[in-house]
């Protein structure tokens, strides 16, 4: 990797990136760690937010089950860890950028820069559209087929929360197919 001091490259022995690698990746697990100790606080909130979907079609009186006392543990860990990467998404995509940033030409700089942020706000969205369209719909119609049976249906929280935040990631992901269709086009 070359970089730029005044006017001169100088380049970088492999060692050196190395060393930036490490920093780089210290600096974005400190931050997620924060991140995850500040969002506990938040837990209950976001659980009940996450659960909604569902409890909105099943019937009354159905709750959510744990099948052994360590699963509410990870429930609590899988929702901070989840928010964590979130909300400090952009501290740590900074330590990405700031490392692979000086091997990028400064024109393709600002067109990344672009990017990302649009791609943000499409992650963002297809979480939402996801959320608030999907979900409710699909539970409404898997629900409504268990009610013509004698089935019971006693939804474990650590499998629907792994359900429910695998399906909004990929529907955010599914959101990213016109940034990554700009990519293969333009470069």
């Amino acid at each position: 990797m070359r970089i730029q001091q005044g006017c001169k490259e100088k380049l970088m022995p492999i060692s050196g990136h190395l060393k930036e690698l490490r920093r780089r990746i210290v600096i974005a697990a400190a931050i997620l760690v924060l991140g995850m100790a500040g969002s506990l606080v938040f837990v209950p909130e976001i659980l009940r937010w996450l659960q909604a979907p569902l409890l909105m079609v099943l019937p009354q009186r159905s709750n959510f089950v744990a099948l052994n006392p360590l699963e509410g543990w990870l429930v609590y860990f899988k929702i901070s860890l989840a928010c964590s990467l979130f909300i400090t998404s952009p501290a740590w995509l900074y330590q990405l950028w700031a490392f692979v940033a000086p091997a990028i030409e400064r024109r393709r700089r600002r067109q990344l820069i672009g990017m990302v942020i649009f791609s943000s706000a499409l992650f963002v969205c297809g979480g939402l559209i996801c959320y608030y369209v999907i979900l409710p719909f699909a539970f409404s119609y898997f629900v409504s087929i268990l009610e013509q049976t004698d089935i019971v249906l006693m939804p474990q929280i650590r499998l629907y929360l792994s359900f429910t935040l695998r399906i909004l990631i990929a529907f955010g992901i599914i959101f990213q197919v016109p940034i990554v269709t700009n990519l293969l086009v333009r470069w």
